[in-house]
């Protein structure tokens, strides 16, 4: 018995010195992966932090590189489904790189008419929801109006109030994002305006069904 007790122990401190080594060094991993430009790869390599039920300021950062790190990876992916597509032998599956990095938390999906994959900014929810106070939440907030709203063309006055309320919330933060807010207002609006100004005009109500965040 005392030798079980012993073993069992022992165990379970190996697991956890592993589990914690490898959390340790996951963010050197990921920032050796990103300067030989493995976007990919250092993503994966935050794996550890990402899936932990542990709250800590390395799984913050995490959180934040891995977000950045989606705003590159869409592209060859696009292109890879897109041949796939092209080439009738290859089937029409997604990319299963895609599929593992949604399984992290990305939350990529397909946008059929753009023909490409699209970011839904899965980690910044989650930075959001774990670290409300982080020092990037005001940026993760300005992104998340957008996904709260995946059809902003239906609700324009729902989006307007949210826009409103962040600029107001941040206007003396001087936050990159806050000028994108009023950008994105000015745009509404003159969508608004062109369509109300010239109602029989396709080109005008093609660029009110435009996404303002892009």
């Amino acid at each position: 018995m005392r030798h079980l007790t012993f073993f069992m122990i022992f165990f379970c401190v190996s697991v956890w010195g592993t589990v914690f080594g490898e959390t340790e060094n996951t963010l050197e991993k990921a920032e050796a992966l990103i300067t030989e430009l493995k976007f990919y790869e250092a993503l994966v390599a935050l794996e550890p932090l990402l899936v932990s039920d542990e709250k800590s300021e390395k799984q913050e950062e995490a959180l934040w590189r891995a977000n950045m790190l989606c705003k590159w990876i869409p592209h060859p992916f696009t292109m890879e489904f897109l041949n796939k597509r092209i080439d009738r032998k290859l089937g029409f599956t997604q990319s299963e790189k895609i599929e593992r990095l949604n399984r992290l938390g990305a939350g990529f999906i397909w946008s059929e008419p753009g023909g490409c994959y699209v970011y839904w900014h899965g980690f910044l929810e989650r930075l959001l929801e774990r670290y409300p106070n982080s020092r990037w939440a005001p940026i993760a907030e300005y992104y998340l109006i957008q996904k709260a709203d995946r059809f902003l063309f239906q609700d324009f006055d729902k989006t307007l109030k949210a826009l409103h309320a962040y600029v107001k919330k941040y206007a003396k933060n001087e936050y990159a994002e806050v000028y994108l807010a009023y950008l994105d207002i000015a745009r509404i609006n003159h969508g608004i305006w062109a369509c109300l100004t010239y109602p029989d005009n396709p080109y005008f109500f093609g660029s009110m069904m435009s996404n303002p965040f892009t």
